[in-house]
């Protein structure tokens, strides 16, 4: 009897040692799991943050960047709307015809209370042989029509010259829609077929509002979604923090709209990855 007790005593002893050597097995080898886990989370993490690429293309005061266009008319065109964003960048919208005739849309423009003129700003040049007439016109709301803003004859002496012309528009009530758009529409016309080359295009909403709107575009050039956490504004004596909440998806360009009243400033912007983007703000 004693014999079998003991024969008894000594399995479950044996048993016991085995269950603990398992199971030290197992915790060791839970715990190696969860190290080289975090490592790999970790170094995804860090290739995630060096892969991010945001490019600030502007950062102004009530300074506007087209949303889109619609060609008119034109024999031929090339390029889109990545090619309006940067002056002498060597990326135009290309329009060829004897007749051409393009409208840009200005979208998400925020209404200044004591504005004073719109400033539209382009960038061209024209491959030409004979004279080419521009013109310049924006779409007033209240009359439901296009008013001439801008008239311009290029001669061909000046043929693949780069230009910038910069038109100035009263009563900018007038031109920005309820629903915060801005249309401008560019014509030209010559006797003889033409290449015309925007390279740029801005809109300006003057205004005397101790607060404005820093509008900033940002271009992803990541392969993934950027999510800005939080913008800064400040100059050399004052700052100012947002906290935000924006997913810009990759290969787009996004607006983002700040109020301020920190004049001669520069722009931060914060993501979750823990990555800083800056960009003087321009008047």
């Amino acid at each position: 009897m004693k014999k079998a007790i003991g024969t008894i005593v000594g399995s479950l002893i044996f048993i016991l040692i085995i269950l603990a050597v398992f199971s030290s097995i197992f915790f060791i080898t839970n715990q190696m799991f969860n190290l080289f886990s975090n490592q790999i989370t970790k170094l995804s993490f860090e290739s995630e943050k060096q892969n991010e690429k945001l490019e600030i293309i502007s950062s102004a005061f009530d300074k506007y960047l087209p949303k889109r266009f619609l060609i008119i008319d034109a024999v031929s065109s090339s390029g889109n709307i990545f090619s309006l964003i940067k002056p002498l960048d060597d990326n135009f919208l290309t329009l060829t015809g004897s007749s051409i005739e393009v409208i840009f849309n200005f979208e998400e423009i925020s209404r200044p209370t004591l504005m004073t003129e719109i400033r539209i700003s382009i960038f061209f040049s024209y491959i030409l042989s004979s004279d080419v007439t521009q013109r310049v016109f924006i779409f007033n709301w209240n009359t439901n029509s296009w008013f001439l803003a801008d008239t311009l004859t290029i001669t061909p002496p000046e043929s693949g010259q780069f230009a910038q012309r910069l038109i100035t528009v009263d009563n900018p009530s007038l031109y920005i829609h309820a629903n915060s758009t801005v249309k401008v529409r560019i014509t030209a016309s010559s006797a003889s077929s033409f290449n015309a080359y925007y390279d740029f295009i801005s809109l300006k909403i003057e205004n005397n509002d101790v607060n404005k709107t820093v509008a900033t575009y940002i271009l992803n050039n990541s392969p993934f979604s950027s999510k800005i956490v939080s913008v800064i504004v400040f100059n050399n004596t004052r700052f100012e923090r947002f906290d935000l909440n924006i997913t810009i998806p990759s290969s787009s360009l996004f607006l983002i709209k700040i109020n301020t009243n920190i004049t001669n400033s520069n722009i931060k912007f914060i993501t979750n990855l823990g990555n800083i983007f800056q960009s003087t703000i321009s008047n």
